[in-house]
């Protein structure tokens, strides 16, 4: 049976101050000029695959009815990928380029695009932009998540003001079943997050982070199992994570990433006992 593949989106824009607010979540929103602040705004296409995935990979296309190079920064260099691989751009009939064909080889993969940092802001006011999973040979689309449309702001003074629902905002709570991983041994370890309060319809990004930086790197995210949320995107400094929360009680189980199965490091170097804190970051809208 052929590999079934799901799209979704993740945006937020993230604080680049060099304190300890670096990497945290400014607003789930994609803004096109920050003005002062520090920061990038970035929009992740998150490709998640259900069924064995063939030796070689599979190729896939991801379109938009947008050109790319009016939103996205960096075009000119190939894109940011975790469990894919960019094989070319993708052109509309006016050689336009519109979307991106990719490999994928891995159950959870996504491609992160930067926007581009604009010196003005415009004022065009909000504009809108559809991504889809189109059709191809080797794979069939997931029906319910072939598609997902997003919006990009003009400043972060022009967003609009949310106001908290009764209630509250929503809280997060993060609960781990198993902490004690061996890398030799493979097994696995679930992380469940659990809502107090209602989950939007587009779900809640959540920031889990923890104090030690590349702490990310020791569990192997991609060959994750996933449950009620989009894949994990890495933070900057790889200590933690983002990820949309879709359903309460969403939950990833990962194994420790076995260093002895990647060639480019030194065989017989031993790592001991490694000890790593992860925790729910309040965000603009949730609570951790």
């Amino acid at each position: 049976m052929s590999p079934n593949i799901s799209l979704q989106t993740l945006t937020g824009t993230f604080n680049g101050e060099r304190t300890e607010l670096r990497d945290t979540l400014l607003t789930e929103s994609l803004v096109e000029s920050l003005g002062e602040q520090p920061g990038s705004s970035i929009l992740v296409l998150s490709l998640q695959t259900e069924g064995d995935i063939p030796e070689g990979g599979v190729e896939v296309v991801i379109n938009s009815d947008i050109a790319l190079t009016d939103y996205f920064a960096n075009l000119g260099r190939t894109p940011l990928t975790f469990g894919a691989e960019v094989i070319e751009a993708v052109y509309n009939d006016e050689g336009v380029a519109t979307g991106v064909r990719l490999l994928v080889n891995s159950p959870n993969a996504l491609l992160s695009l930067p926007l581009e940092n604009k010196d003005e802001a415009e004022t065009d006011g909000v504009e809108q932009a559809t991504f889809s999973l189109e059709a191809g040979s080797g794979y069939t689309v997931d029906a319910d998540n072939s598609s997902s449309t997003v919006v990009f702001n003009d400043s972060l003074d022009d967003l609009p003001a949310i106001d908290a629902p009764e209630g509250g905002f929503p809280e997060v709570s993060l609960n781990v079943n198993e902490n004690q991983l061996v890398e030799s041994e493979g097994n696995t370890t679930t992380f469940t997050f659990n809502v107090d309060g209602d989950v939007p319809s587009d779900g809640i990004l959540v920031y889990v982070n923890s104090p030690s930086r590349g702490a990310l790197g020791e569990f192997d995210v991609f060959n994750a199992e996933i449950s009620g949320s989009t894949t994990p995107f890495p933070n900057f400094a790889a200590s933690g994570f983002y990820f949309k929360i879709l359903e309460d009680g969403a939950s990833i189980t990962v194994p420790a990433f076995d260093e002895t199965t990647n060639p480019e490091i030194e065989e017989g170097i031993v790592e001991g006992v490694q000890e790593f804190t992860f925790e729910v970051v309040n965000g603009p809208f949730i609570f951790g």
